[in-house]
């Protein structure tokens, strides 16, 4: 599995022909062991076999490349601000304020909002409500949320359209704005450095690593299981 991973292979489609599946890093390797051990996890808790082979082959095997990641700074994201509008801008905006997964962004409702201080976030990657704060050393989003203009029948914090749907997929959206954006300011001259909309909650994570937040505190504000995930997104820049 992790030979074929890494090197590439071709499928076939049900249509007929082969698709190229393109060789993978050793980080998205671990990730898919990861999952795979999860698999056999549930068929040995299920009594189909007693066997894990993901969780008992050595993964040291297999690295991962460290580099050196340096999170959006704050004129980059508002530079892509500049090119964003309407309510994804402001989703935009909130996320890099707080550090939220897009996924918990999006379904924020403002039956969520309490007091214009925090935001409880229902549904979230871990499973696990968690109560984000609207001002703390990551960001200040009160204004965001604040100045945000409420659908008519629509309870969603963030919407677009007449009905006032949720964002259905933020990631691509930012990635047609961050295109826009780089195009943009390569026609002024400018250089932009592209990023992804999960970047933002690396940003976040600085600030608050730069505001003297300990790892437990950047766990609880980004919703971490671990503290050893937690330091991950604890950058230093000089930036900031």
């Amino acid at each position: 599995f992790v030979k074929v991973r890494k090197k590439g292979f071709q499928r076939p489609e049900p249509g007929g022909g082969l698709s190229t599946i393109k060789p993978v890093t050793n980080a998205t390797v671990r990730r898919d062991l990861t999952a795979l051990s999860s698999v056999f996890r549930a068929a040995v808790a299920a009594g189909m076999t007693d066997y894990n082979p993901p969780r008992l082959w050595d993964r040291s095997v297999i690295k991962e490349r460290k580099r050196v990641f340096v999170p959006p700074l704050p004129h980059e994201i508002d530079t892509v601000l500049a090119y964003a509008t309407g309510h994804f801008k402001r989703l935009i905006e909130f996320a890099a304020q707080t550090g939220v997964r897009q996924k918990e962004a999006v379904g924020i409702e403002w039956r969520d909002v309490r007091a214009e201080v925090e935001v409880l976030l229902p549904r979230t990657k871990v499973s696990r409500p968690r109560v984000v704060r609207l001002k703390s050393p990551g960001g200040d989003a009160t204004g965001t949320v604040t100045g945000t203009p409420r659908h008519i029948r629509s309870g969603l914090l963030f919407w677009h359209g007449i009905d006032g749907e949720a964002f259905r997929n933020a990631a691509g959206q930012f990635r047609e704005v961050m295109a826009r954006t780089v195009a943009g300011e390569a026609a002024e001259g400018r250089t932009l450095r592209p990023f992804r909309f999960h970047d933002l909650r690396h940003t976040a994570g600085t600030y608050l690593n730069e505001a003297g937040a300990s790892a437990i505190q950047i766990a609880a504000a980004l919703g971490h299981k671990t503290l050893a995930m937690a330091q991950r997104y604890s950058h230093q820049s000089p930036e900031f």
